[in-house]
């Protein structure tokens, strides 16, 4: 009933009704207007109606909405919902006897004729009394001279004709008002509300009936009805169902499409209810019971009036405990600011959950695949760097509203700028870097520059070449692409490009102008020929050999030509091809036939060039004219033989005299007693001996130069011993410590008397130049561990050490480095000498005062 009906009745009420909210006057009935309002607040006549159906009399306030109803000897307002507007209704008690039916109509009609709504008036043998235009309209009959005339002239079905009577009925035995719901034979539906009219004996006389039209609410209800019905179909489908939870006892309330989902049956739950502990224990997957309880708690702790929690987890269903993953979505169920239930949905998301479990595999396969490609492209953008930085290539971009460049690392690094300003924020003003350019080439790189800045394409790519001063003061020659970005008016928003330093580049090509300007002047001759044996390249040297002509056919037709390539054809000779197969080099001497028929002797360097296959490409030639060597060499060897003889026989023929005179001293010393002619004896006898060293000195040199080189096993242990004994005549000897290891294999195979020069020599220095303030040392070691195809011998002494001075001099021939040597001057001559006839070589380490050590290698034969 609306606040406009409940007035309309306090109207009709034969008794005061005044509505009070906070202590104020809201509303008066016409009976409370003819008493002055303020002694109803004083009179005990009137009551104060109850808050609550069970109370008869409270303080309490008292909402609009509600039953006016009879009980006893008054009226009393019974509640039938809560509102949030609270009134006091003060009733009195009618005393008044003269009831009349006529003018309780008239003032029903003067109200309901005003307020547009439906309504009538009957008497109790169902005559109408009043009907207003709004009802009619509902029925869709005329209004006129219905007044009158009985209920069944109204068109009410025969149904409704009962429910009518039914109701007369009721008010006779129940005097509280009542809506009943009419159905009209035109699919019109009214709800019509019964309130009765008594007379002062509390006799029913009348009947109001005001209507509602509730067909639009029907019709609503009635779509309504189809969209639930659309929507439980499209539940079905997706597998969704509905639940709801009463949170004071903590079950689920069952209903078909709950039971379907968890493929259980409801008639085997009494009261269609399910405990929520039961639905954990037979019901939800034993690893989400703390999530589904956890959330379960959350939300009922949780206001969710106003938004809805979410939980996923797993059930079991059926006798077969199929898994089945759940989506539940819950809302909390008010009442008064408490919290009494939930409710929300249950959707099937098995499927998308298999789906999501292979996305997420596939995702993850995919991550790893990413990953993988990341790895290569960061691989791939490292090794693009390490390129860059091994090609010197860098990048740069000109900002044309900031008129500043910028450089990558590489392209700091390139120009030496890391200890710059420019280095922290790599950037440069134009202005400044204008400055930079090599003067010689700023106007050729300004007007290549404009060129290719004015350029709209921005596929287009230009170069330039110029010199740019470094940070280190030194010009590098730099080659720069350019290209334009430009924006989508085509406006030009920058210009970028790449940076190759060509520094080392053009100083290679300045050495290769160099090296071709020697090539073509030098006086050797020098060719390169391909597989084939064509000659593709000569400088001038060869050309003025062989007199060829600068014209090319003239060249390759004439007889120089081929004389030029009969001479290189050496080449394909079967020994020169496998040593430049084998090491790729091959040098020897040959005989060129110049085009008048001379022969020319001539060393010839020949090299085997090959592409990155690994396949043969070219040859070069390096041919030197050596007839004036020859002539040389020939000279030299007459006389070297001239010298070697003569040192031959000298040293044979004065070996003989020495011996005589050393003999003949020995028998004077015997014979001679006076003491200053046996002084002047000894003087003599040094430089006899002294003789005789060199003498010794020149045979064995003559040995080592003209002997061939004669193989026989040596025993190291007996070769030690030998040595030793035939030095122990010098002086000096016996200071000498001696420490001697053997760490090679039982013997060596060499030329003997060779190898006792290489001893004698260097093991005789350390016993003369012996210091004399410690105790003399030399340590002898013989080891083929190192290097088993040869023996090493060290030397090794605690003596005076050589002076740096000496050391350039020291195996020439007849130096001697100190006053201590007494010797030829021969000795580390021979040794050198020696070392060389067997194919090894020798380490000197030395220091002054603190001794010498001679490492000698010799190779197995």
């Amino acid at each position: 009933m609306s606040l406009s009906d409940q007035f309309i009745l306090f109207d009709l009420l034969p008794i005061g009704v005044v509505l009070l909210s906070r202590e104020k006057v809201v509303y008066a009935n016409q009976k409370a207007k003819e008493t002055e309002l303020h002694k109803f607040q004083q009179t005990t006549n009137f009551l104060m109606c109850a808050g609550h159906p069970h109370t008869e009399l409270s303080s309490t306030s008292l909402p609009l909405k509600g039953t006016l109803v009879w009980h006893g000897n008054q009226y009393r307002w019974q509640l039938s919902l809560f509102s949030e507007g609270f009134f006091q209704l003060i009733f009195k008690i009618s005393s008044e006897s003269n009831f009349s039916l006529h003018d309780r109509v008239d003032k029903i009609s003067a109200v309901y004729d005003n307020n547009g709504i439906p309504a009538l008036v009957t008497d109790v043998h169902k005559n109408i009394l009043y009907i207003n235009s709004e009802l009619s309209h509902v029925l869709g009959v005329q209004v006129k001279h219905l007044e009158g005339e009985k209920l069944d002239t109204l068109g009410f079905d025969h149904d409704s004709l009962l429910v009518w009577e039914k109701q007369f009925d009721r008010l006779r035995n129940d005097p509280s008002p009542f809506r009943e719901i009419i159905h009209l034979d035109n699919d019109k539906v009214i709800s019509g509300l019964f309130s009765p009219i008594f007379d002062e004996r509390t006799e029913l006389r009348a009947v109001l009936v005001s209507f509602k039209n509730l067909t639009p609410v029907y019709e609503q209800h009635h779509a309504l009805a189809k969209e639930i019905e659309r929507f439980d179909q499209a539940f079905s489908l997706a597998k969704v169902a509905t639940w709801e939870i009463r949170t004071e006892e903590d079950v689920i309330l069952l209903n078909k499409s709950f039971c379907e989902l968890h493929d259980i049956h409801l008639s085997d739950y009494q009261g269609k209810r399910m405990l929520i502990a039961d639905y954990i224990k037979y019901h939800v997957h034993p690893s989400d019971h703390d999530i589904f309880l956890t959330s379960y708690q959350t939300f009922f702790q949780s206001d969710l009036s106003t938004e809805e929690g979410i939980v996923h987890y797993r059930i079991f269903c059926g006798l077969e405990k199929k898994v089945k993953w759940i989506k539940a979505t819950a809302k909390s169920r008010k009442i008064a600011s408490r919290i009494y239930g939930l409710y929300g949905t249950l959707q099937d998301q098995t499927a998308v959950k298999n789906v999501e479990l292979k996305f997420k595999s596939y995702l993850k396969n995919l991550e790893r695949v990413v990953e993988n490609k990341t790895a290569e492209l960061i691989e791939s953008k490292r090794k693009l760097d390490d390129a860059c930085h091994l090609a010197g290539l860098g990048s740069w971009e000109f900002y044309i509203e900031k008129e500043e460049y910028r450089f990558n690392p590489i392209v700091i690094k390139m120009l030496a700028l890391e200890d710059t300003p420019f280095a922290k924020k790599q950037k440069i003003k134009h202005s400044i870097f204008i400055q930079r350019i090599h003067p010689e080439d700023l106007e050729e790189y300004l007007e290549k520059s404009y060129v290719a800045i004015k350029n709209n394409d921005p596929d287009k790519v230009h170069y330039l070449n110029y010199r740019l001063l470094g940070g280190d003061d030194q010009y590098r020659q730099l080659y720069v692409s350019i290209k334009v970005l430009l924006d989508a008016n085509g406006q030009h928003l920058k210009h970028y490009g790449t940076i190759q330093d060509l520094t080392r580049y053009h100083e290679i090509l300045d050495r290769n102008k160099l090296l071709q300007s020697i090539v073509q002047n030098t006086p050797d001759l020098i060719a390169t020929m391909n597989q084939s044996g064509e000659i593709v390249y000569f400088n001038q040297s060869l050309k003025n050999f062989y007199s060829l002509s600068d014209n090319d056919r003239i060249v390759r037709d004439s007889l120089q030509w081929q004389a030029m390539t009969n001479d290189l054809s050496f080449i394909f000779n079967e020994e020169v091809q496998e040593a430049l197969e084998k090491i790729g080099v091959w040098s020897g001497e040959v005989v060129l036939r110049k085009p008048n028929g001379a022969k020319v002797p001539a060393s010839q360097v020949i090299i085997n060039h090959k592409d990155d296959d690994d396949k043969l490409k070219y040859y070069s030639f390096i041919i030197r004219d050596i007839s004036d060597q020859k002539r040389i060499e020939k000279d030299l060897i007459f006389k070297n033989n001239e010298l070697d003889t003569f040192i031959y026989r000298a040293s044979h023929d004065l070996k003989g005299p020495i011996t005589t005179l050393m003999g003949l001293s020995n028998v004077a010393t015997l014979d001679l007693t006076d003491s200053k002619a046996k002084r002047y004896l000894r003087l003599y006898d040094s430089e006899v001996e002294r003789m005789r060293d060199i003498v010794v000195s020149l045979v064995d040199l003559t040995r080592i130069k003209d002997q061939e080189v004669k193989l026989e096993r040596v025993n190291i242990d007996q070769f030690l011993d030998q040595q030793l004994q035939r030095l122990s005549d010098l002086p000096g000897y016996e200071k000498v410590d001696f420490h001697c290891v053997n760490e090679c294999r039982e013997y060596f195979v060499t030329d003997l008397q060779v190898f006792s020069i290489i001893f004698k020599n260097i093991v005789e220095n350390s016993i003369v130049f012996q210091a004399h303030d410690r105790k003399a040392e030399i340590i002898i070691r013989f080891t083929t561990i190192k290097n088993p195809d040869g023996l090493f011998m060290v030397v090794e002494d605690n003596g005076l050490g050589i002076p740096d001075e000496a050391r350039d001099k020291l195996f020439n021939m007849f130096y001697r480095g100190s006053e201590r040597s007494k010797g030829s001057g021969l000795g580390l001559y021979n040794f050198k000498n020696a070392v060389e006839k067997l194919g090894g070589y020798f380490n000197l380490d030395s220091t002054l005062n603190k001794g010498t050590k001679i490492s000698v290698f010799i190779p197995s034969q």
